[in-house]
């Protein structure tokens, strides 16, 4: 922060209350403030969730200081796989939703995996659409998450998709 007078003399009017406090929530504690990853296994690093509130709760998904991360699919049979570096504890929580509301909370819980930080969590068979993954562990701490996308496609579905073409799936074209 810059103030700069011209010099010209010193009037009543302008004041300022300046201080560094620690945020009281990480910028998407909320599923609304959820932040948007690449789906191809690049990392998003320096992650937290220290400091981040409860929301939402289902089946092992209950720590209670859960960060959200949004992506959309699109076409046929998709796959996403969840891959964590660099993390501070040893056990985390996820919770995958679709079709979130967010006027009224409701969702599609499509599932919750609780596991080791070391291994990789994956969700196949997602149709199109917009997900929220919840990311939450019984001790606060910081990591780094990776989100890589796949597809499987199959003839005849109206979409082309990796290593189709309208040679081999003209009915897709």
């Amino acid at each position: 922060f810059v103030f700069v007078s011209d010099a010209a003399g010193n009037k009543t009017g302008w004041a300022a209350n300046l201080g560094c406090t620690a945020p009281s929530t990480v910028s998407n504690d909320d599923i609304v403030y959820a932040t948007e990853p690449l789906l191809d296994g690049t990392p998003l690093i320096s992650q937290t969730n220290i400091n981040a509130t409860a929301d939402l709760s289902s089946g092992c998904f209950d720590a209670g200081n859960s960060v959200w991360y949004e992506f959309s699919l699109s076409g046929g049979n998709n796959s996403i796989e969840i891959a964590f570096s660099d993390a501070s504890f040893a056990e985390v929580q996820l919770m995958l939703l679709h079709s979130y509301n967010c006027s009224d909370g409701s969702a599609v819980i499509v599932g919750t995996n609780c596991m080791p930080v070391d291994n990789t969590a994956s969700w196949t068979n997602l149709t199109q659409g917009y997900y929220w993954l919840g990311v939450a562990s019984t001790v606060s701490g910081d990591f780094s998450i990776s989100f890589t996308e796949s597809y499987q496609d199959f003839c005849g579905d109206f979409f082309c998709g990796p290593g189709e073409s309208c040679l081999t799936c003209p009915f897709d074209c």
